[in-house]
């Protein structure tokens, strides 16, 4: 009981979002970067004006919002990040294991999980793979053709 009351106060010293204790669990290798998702953006619809102003500058945000993107179901096998445990066995011994989320679990931990973070590869981060994966299903939007031909310039540059 006195154990219980210990970890409340000290709980009760942070706020939601700040978990210090975790810190220590989850932690990302080289080449990774522990994101959270955003749940107070992924189930708003046409109409909402947060929505509407990142549309605004994202073209490859779905007008009707990012939980109708087609590419949930369409790339469902794709990995999106990973989840790393280390499991207690009765011998006291510890199994590390790591678990892969894939697109087609995004929408259940979203609508199930409030401040899910994981760890995703840093290339994933990077717009390159918004084409490997083909998200975008429509024709190129507006800048698109520009940007590519700016990256194209510089690399040949390089």
């Amino acid at each position: 009981e006195l154990i219980n009351f210990t970890l409340m106060k000290f709980e009760d010293l942070h706020d939601a979002e700040e978990e210090p204790w975790w810190e220590a669990c989850d932690q990302p290798i080289d080449g990774e970067k522990k994101v959270m998702f955003d749940h107070s953006m992924f189930f708003r619809r046409r109409g909402d004006q947060d929505l509407a102003e990142r549309c605004e500058s994202n073209d490859l945000i779905p007008p009707e919002g990012y939980f109708t993107s087609r590419g949930f179901q369409q790339h469902a096998e794709e990995k999106v990040g990973f989840k790393r445990y280390v499991l207690m066995k009765p011998d006291a011994s510890e199994t590390p294991f790591t678990i892969d989320v894939q697109m087609s679990q995004v929408q259940t931990l979203m609508r199930y999980t409030d401040y899910f973070k994981l760890n995703v590869p840093l290339n994933s981060l990077e717009m390159p793979n918004k084409f490997q994966w083909k998200l975008v299903l429509d024709e190129k939007g507006k800048h698109e053709w520009y940007m590519y031909g700016v990256d194209r310039m510089l690399v040949l540059f390089s």
